[in-house]
């Protein structure tokens, strides 16, 4: 690229001379930028390659179906969550992007484990992103205000790049068996908006940090909504074979078993 020659004050000179960097949302270059100062405070600033996100390494294509937020929002921190992650997925043996996502959370443990794999294959490990913030107790969500995180097996609804915290993806709480459990306790306003966020803060959702959510945001918007599973356990039943149910909530025991169940395809992580 040729080198370009702009005239500047002595003061945003001096500003750039001591590396001076305004914080926002763009992730650094990836090329090579030489800045020259000259006495006569003209500027010769040479591009040794073109810099991060004129060469962005997705297919525009992988976003069809997302609106235009969350395509700008993908744009923004791919090369860096690729860059992140590139040694995670390939000791897993799976490309990146991976075209199905499982985020297996476990309250007890406080950790959500990533998984990801190819249709017809097993899914891999991928990391665990522990919880920065932790709200309620064991339990399932049962009502509006009850602070409590949701227990069970979900989907991704929608992914919000504008959240209060950083960016999130939101679950389909309550559920199909979330509802009839209601129905059968005679339970009504059983809450929502329930989230996977980044932060620190959580009422009921699970926060994971700006890092995290970062990676899992970008991952969800190209593998698609329909693609992705969500289990919430009490604790890692994987490890922990005996179901104990939460007092006074019997239909919990056949809860835990579904989730049980629906953790067989995924051993246990690292």
């Amino acid at each position: 690229m040729t080198a370009q020659r702009t005239s500047f004050q002595p003061w945003l000179g001096a500003l750039l001379c001591m590396g001076v960097v305004l914080q926002g949302c763009m992730p650094p270059p990836t090329g090579r930028t030489r800045i020259d100062i000259h006495p006569t405070t003209e500027m010769t600033v040479t591009l040794e390659h073109p810099p991060y996100p004129l060469r962005p390494q997705f297919r525009e294509d992988e976003l069809a179906r997302q609106p235009s937020e969350v395509v700008r929002t993908v744009r923004i921190y791919h090369h860096a969550v690729r860059t992140r992650m590139a040694e995670a997925f390939e000791s897993a043996g799976i490309p990146f992007p991976p075209p199905r996502l499982a985020l297996l959370a476990f309250k007890k443990e406080r950790r959500l484990e990533l998984w990801a794999g190819e249709p017809g294959q097993a899914s891999r490990w991928i990391k665990n992103y522990p919880f920065t913030a932790f709200s309620g107790k064991l339990g399932p969500k049962r009502k509006q205000g009850d602070r409590q995180i949701p227990e069970g097996i979900y989907r991704v609804t929608f992914l919000n790049p504008e959240s209060s915290y950083h960016l999130s993806m939101k679950l389909d709480y309550p559920n199909e068996y979330d509802r009839a459990m209601a129905i059968s306790d005679r339970r009504g306003d059983l809450g929502g908006d329930i989230f996977i966020h980044g932060d620190s803060y959580s009422i009921g959702c699970i926060a994971l940090g700006d890092r995290a959510i970062e990676e899992l945001f970008v991952l969800a918007a190209l593998a698609g909504e329909d693609n992705i599973q969500v289990i919430i356990s009490p604790y890692d039943l994987r490890r922990n074979k005996a179901i104990e149910p939460v007092a006074r909530i019997p239909w919990t025991r056949e809860l835990y078993a579904r989730i049980q169940d629906s953790l067989l395809p995924f051993p246990h992580a690292r």
